[in-house]
């Protein structure tokens, strides 16, 4: 059954009404702790005319790594094109949609999104809300009662680039995975 982290970087926190700049992926196994580096998704979005920046979001995005955050606008394409490639890749493992693992750091937040572009580009959801995996609460969880264990991440200039990100999840996650009985 294929797992895979997701992160999308986005204007605003509104599902139905932001836009998603970034789709990134990663195909992962917790159990045997590997990546699939051949199994990444990575793409930008150009903002659909219905779509719109939240100030907050603006503001913050201004306080990021520039860098980071041209790169995405500079390679931002056709979001129906993006949509439907980014089902393309999901689909491309063959498996029932009930055999697919989602996870996000924050899942309710990039499930919805996802979900919110699926409808708008008529290409549903690849993923099962039954399969959807929190990773921060699933780490509470393995943790309960006790905090969650502070998890050296290495620093990164990178930060909010949704690749990036998707690969320092899954570290976090592996590591957590570690120290958790």
């Amino acid at each position: 059954m294929p797992h895979y982290m997701i992160d999308i970087e986005t204007t605003g926190t509104r599902p139905d009404r932001a836009a998603i700049l970034q789709i990134a992926a990663v195909r992962f196994d917790p159990v045997a702790r590997t990546i699939d580096h051949d199994g990444l998704f990575n793409m930008c979005l150009r903002m659909p005319g219905w779509r719109f920046w939240d100030d907050d979001t603006r503001t913050w995005w201004q306080a990021q790594n520039q860098d980071v955050f041209q790169r995405i606008l500079f390679n931002a394409q056709d979001p129906r094109a993006v949509t439907h490639a980014f089902l393309h890749w999901v689909n491309a493992d063959h498996a029932k949609i009930d055999d697919r693992y989602f996870w996000a750091k924050n899942a309710a937040f990039d499930f919805m999104f996802l979900a919110s572009y699926g409808t708008d580009y008529d290409t549903g959801m690849p993923f099962s809300y039954r399969n959807v995996n929190d990773m921060k609460a699933f780490i509470r969880g393995r943790c309960f009662p006790e905090d969650i264990p502070v998890i050296d991440q290495a620093p990164t200039d990178q930060a909010h680039d949704a690749i990036v990100d998707c690969i320092m999840q899954i570290d976090w996650l592996f590591k957590a995975l570690d120290a958790t009985p």
